[in-house]
């Protein structure tokens, strides 16, 4: 009977030749007393019960243990099986577990041949037992250097090998395991705080997790994804790593209770030492995850945790404003509270990501940039999901790498199916008993009435119980499935049947339009009239995801073609740029950085995350019955013209030639009649200046008349650049060539040089032949700096050889000076250093 059945008992393993059975039993005897105090226990082969397996159970228990003694004698080394022991407990101590290998010498033999010899052995000075004229003094030797082991284990405080390995792998979607250390980057956490003297609200943010750990008690909080659990792994293993006291509590998937048995049972899986011990120890942290609101637990944290320095709670955003944000318990506790990546730390975190695909190629400036383009055309464009770390590599993994030189992305769709098949199995939803099918097919329907009946009255909601009841009648559809699929945690149904992803929703909704061709006749025509509605927009996207012919492709490639055909298509030839004469001749030739290229794509992304924040989407209202205003048709054609994009992104393997081709001048026609919408010549600026100057008296008409160049100027470049972005598909440069030699303008020369440098994998020689080419071919000043200042921009942001970077600067006739990359470079260096 043990003194306390809670106290941390350190496990002892014997390894010994039957051979010696009785001096085993001798051993054991003489430490019955740490036994009988709760500090040690044992195990032996004779623990193993009749018809089970030895060397499973042997197997199973090694790794269990603290200390495994070796009772050596002649019998031990000549056993198979006793040396095999003693090499498997060698590779347990390779594989990084934290055990003792005790030599015990029983009798004269070759030990030290065995263990090599630079292990301590008892009895002392490795007298063995049998030539001891009192062998209970050398028991008593024996007794008391395990007694000596077992003290120091139980203050010792090793973290667990296993427990190490669960911090330290990524939970996010991969291929394979991903060590967290090899692709984590501090989220985004903020806090708001009041200036006491104007009242206003201001935010501060938290970019590390000694920043974080500085706080005395904090509870972070966040929507589902963010990155909470990773948050805690990270956190527990810079503790860790810097030998500090840490205890990880999670209260699981079923909001377990905290309290202190809680902390022990925690505690003994992750470290081995004593628990009590432990809790006696200064500068304590403990950090709990899924955290809840049970009033015991919150009594607790109240009440029982002033032995922890600090303390850190992560929660739902969600339950925390519910339940958390105003309980007196916590008031305490400074919040934190998740917010989206920002574009530098996704695209640290997409160099990372990258770094584990095991690319051919070497991972250059220009790779990352086509890898967050994808990310981006999810995140960015189409706003279905926030820039969460999670997502951003659920995203990244379904990067096609196999046998190619660049990253293309395989399926638009596929990513959305991973997310909502690891939703499904975290609701216990099972892909082995079809479970899986009869949920996507539950689902299918729910989004296809759901879409019918927002059709029918926007404020009217699906009746879900009397959807179910429909559902019923034509399938077989057990309530278990129902209830997993509406799990409060991961089902992705709410109680009342609405989705709670919108990608959900428009992934099954794309994908009954798709396969039900009454079902898309009946809709798609309208879909894509009111393609602008970001709505609509979504459900075509999806739509051509799951589609298997091309008739969707066609219905928004004809109405793409038609809209807008009395506007001419632009050719930015002189005439058409003399416009922007005046604003050209102000501007400076050479724009080339000498700051690092770091610098220039931090800044760069630093400026994305502004205009975010300050621009938002127009959005047409949804039940408008004039489709056809300027403003709709306009926005139908950016739509469009995104959904063609996505079409090269993903089909372009199964498309032929001349319809890839199609499409691409379909995108560049269109865009290019946007550029002749807004003050498409000098007189149409006079003009409007006029009029605009009428109307305001006290306004300088040159000044309008320059504010109104400018616009149009920007407007050009915008729609430009629009068309190069939805054509930037690394496989199909072939294609782009191919049109824009077919064309030849100088707005297609631009698109197709600026789609040239922005899928090739890095700027060469090649490049800048063929920038000199076109700077050599045009004197028109504008066409010269859009080319020259893109190429500039390219250089401030991407790693070229010099040689290269030399070559292009001779063709746009500025300046290079050989002293710029290292200059860069050595900055960069003081900089780290």
């Amino acid at each position: 009977m043990t003194k306390n059945p809670h106290t941390f008992r350190v496990r002892l393993f014997y390894s010994y030749s039957h051979q010696d059975i009785e001096y085993k039993e001798s051993m054991e005897k003489v430490l019955v007393q740490l036994r009988h105090d709760g500090l040690l226990q044992s195990w032996s082969d004779s623990e193993i019960l009749g018809g089970e397996s030895i060397s499973a159970s042997i197997d199973s228990e090694m790794p269990k243990s603290h200390i495994i003694a070796f009772l050596l004698s002649p019998d031990f080394i000549a056993s198979e099986a006793c040396r095999k022991e003693w090499e498997d407990a060698n590779q347990l101590i390779q594989n990084g577990d934290a055990i003792t290998l005790l030599p015990i010498i029983l009798r004269p033999c070759a030990w030290k041949d065995l263990t090599g010899g630079d292990l301590k052995a008892l009895p002392r000075d490795a007298n063995p037992v049998s030539l001891h004229e009192d062998e209970d003094i050398a028991w008593h030797d024996i007794y008391e250097g395990i007694k000596a082991i077992t003290h120091s284990i139980r203050g010792t405080h090793t973290v667990k090998s296993a427990f190490l390995n669960k911090l330290n792998t990524a939970t996010i979607p991969s291929v394979q395991p991903l060590p967290l250390d090899d692709i984590y980057v501090f989220p985004r956490l903020a806090s708001q705080y009041e200036d006491t003297e104007s009242g206003e609200l201001y935010e501060e943010l938290v970019g590390s997790a000694e920043q974080l750990l500085s706080r005395k008690r904090t509870i972070v909080h966040g929507q589902e994804r963010c990155g909470k659990t990773t948050l805690a792994s990270h956190l527990t293993l810079t503790l860790v790593n810097a030998a500090r006291p840490v205890l990880l509590v999670d209260l699981g998937d079923f909001q377990y209770r905290l309290n202190e048995r809680k902390l022990r049972e925690q505690y003994e899986e992750q470290f081995d030492g004593d628990f009590d011990t432990w809790m006696r120890l200064p500068d304590k942290t403990l950090i709990v995850d899924n955290f809840s609101q049970d009033a015991k637990s919150l009594d607790f944290v109240a009440e029982k945790l002033g032995d922890f320095e600090r303390v850190v709670l992560l929660t739902s955003s969600d339950l925390f404003h519910a339940f958390l944000d105003d309980d007196v318990r916590l008031a305490d506790y400074g919040e934190l509270y998740f917010m989206p990546l920002t574009f530098r730390q996704q695209e640290q975190l997409i160099r990372k990501g990258l770094a584990t695909l095991e690319l051919k190629s070497p991972i250059t400036d220009q790779l990352v940039d086509q890898a967050e383009d994808r990310v981006n055309s999810v995140i960015v464009t189409n706003k279905l999901v926030p820039r969460y770390p999670f997502y951003v590599m659920a995203i990244l993994q379904t990067l096609d790498i196999a046998g190619r030189d660049e990253t293309t992305v395989t399926s638009y769709g596929h990513c959305y199916y991973l997310l909502i098949v690891v939703s499904l199995k975290r609701a216990g939803i099972s892909e082995r008993d079809d479970s899986l099918n009869a949920a996507f097919n539950f689902v299918e329907h729910l989004a296809r009435e759901t879409f019918v009946a927002r059709l029918a009255a926007s404020t009217t909601r699906l009746n879900f119980e009397k959807f179910i009841e429909r559902y019923e009648e034509r399938y077989i559809v057990p309530r278990s499935l129902i209830s997993r699929l509406t799990d409060e945690r991961f089902g992705i149904l709410d109680k009342s049947g609405r989705f709670k992803s919108t990608y959900m929703y428009y992934y099954f909704l794309g994908k009954v339009l798709a396969t039900d061709a009454e079902f898309a006749k009946e809709h798609i025509d309208n879909l894509a009239d009111r393609s602008f509605i970001q709505g609509n927009y979504l459900a075509l996207l999806f739509t051509i995801h799951h589609a298997r012919d091309e008739e969707v492709i066609d219905d928004i490639l004809i109405r793409t073609m038609i809209e807008f055909t009395s506007v001419p298509i632009a050719s930015l030839n002189k005439k058409e740029t003399s416009r922007f004469s005046s604003l050209v001749t102000t501007m400076p030739e050479r724009i080339l950085s000498e700051r690092s290229v770091e610098d220039e794509r931090a800044e760069e992304r630093d400026q994305k995350d502004e205009m975010e924040e300050k621009t938002a989407e127009i959005e047409p209202d949804p039940s408008a019955e004039d489709v056809d205003t300027p403003g709709n048709n306009i926005l139908r054609v950016l739509k469009n013209n995104k959904l063609l994009g996505q079409v090269l992104r993903n089909q372009y393997g199964s498309l032929e030639r001349p319809r890839i081709e199609l499409i691409v001048e379909t995108i560049t026609d269109s865009s290019l009649r946007l550029v002749n919408i807004l003050l498409s010549s000098d007189s149409e600026i006079h003009k409007n200046a006029a009029k605009i100057a009428a109307e305001h008296p006290e306004a300088d008409e040159e000044e309008i008349r320059r504010g109104l160049r400018y616009l149009s100027l920007i407007w050009t470049i915008w729609n430009l650049l629009q068309a190069v972005e939805a054509i930037n598909v690394p496989n199909i440069r072939d294609a782009v060539s191919n049109v824009v030699k077919r064309h030849g303008t100088p707005a297609y020369q631009i698109l197709g040089y600026f789609n040239e440098i922005d899928s090739l994998p890095r700027l060469t020689k090649s490049t800048a032949s063929s920038l000199k080419r076109l700077m050599d071919g045009t004197s028109d000043r504008f066409v010269q700096m859009l080319l020259s200042y893109r190429t500039q921009m390219y250089m401030n942001t991407h790693r070229s050889d010099e040689s290269v970077e030399q070559a292009i600067c001779a063709a746009l006739k500025i300046k290079y000076s050989p002293k710029r990359r290292a200059l860069m470079a050595a900055r960069q260096e003081i900089r780290r250093s």
